[in-house]
């Protein structure tokens, strides 16, 4: 089962930790992320489980435009980077619900302020060229555009994000009161382009292969007096 998307571009819930010294004060963290662009793509491999035995090389697109504020304030302008990661995958069963091993012969590289076009509006397009060097020596020559397949989908405060990091959007178990809202507008669809020269297309299995954003992320979390 291929990971969903990890969206660098969006916010994690803030940590609940490291406030066992406050005694009989509630203490509140409030976290804000403005994502005014995003999008991903997963490609290589074959679209759909391979047969054991296969070994392919999958890269990972990233492309992101971010920026947030703690306690309060306005949040600042951002500019775009884009993430890539490549690396080696051996399927070992026939089972599409057996994840191949992997990561194998990892490389990662990012840059910042690549060539960028974007649809904030309507997430029609989102197109990218890059060269970004890799950890392992060798330089990733991206050509890519997202062209969407489905229709916009809008979430007040119940975005995919929740879902897919595993999150409840409001929490209590006495002790913590968290609030987390994924304000998200999506459209699912697919990366195409070249790589080094060599065409691809984002898989088609899984709708996170080949997605565009923007978001905003809001986080409230409250630690009791009463627990510390």
């Amino acid at each position: 089962m291929r990971p969903l998307g990890r969206a660098v571009g969006v916010v994690l819930a803030s940590s609940l930790l490291g406030f066992a010294g406050v005694a009989h004060a509630d203490r509140t963290t409030h976290d804000r992320t403005r994502v005014d662009g995003f999008a991903e793509a997963f490609f290589g491999c074959p679209a759909f489980h391979p047969p054991a035995g296969t070994v392919c090389r999958e890269t990972h697109v990233e492309l992101f435009r971010e920026n947030g504020v703690t306690d309060g304030g306005p949040v600042g302008p951002s500019t775009w980077s884009v993430l890539v990661e490549q690396y080696g995958l051996e399927f070992t069963s026939d089972d599409p619900d057996v994840d191949p091993i992997g990561p194998i012969d990892y490389a990662v590289g990012a840059i910042d302020d690549p060539a960028v076009t974007f649809d904030d509006q309507h997430l029609d397009f989102a197109t990218l060229d890059a060269a970004v060097p890799m950890s392992d020596g060798s330089t990733s020559n991206l050509h890519m555009r997202w062209t969407p397949t489905s229709a916009r989908q809008v979430y007040g405060n119940d975005g995919p994000f929740l879902a897919g990091n595993g999150l409840a959007r409001h929490f209590n178990d006495g002790c913590v009161t968290a609030n987390t809202n994924a304000h998200q507008k999506v459209r699912f669809g697919v990366a195409a382009g070249t790589l080094n020269g060599t065409p691809f297309r984002s898989y088609g299995d899984f709708p996170f292969a080949g997605w565009i954003q923007t978001a905003q992320f809001l986080t409230l979390n409250t630690v009791h007096g009463a627990c510390s």
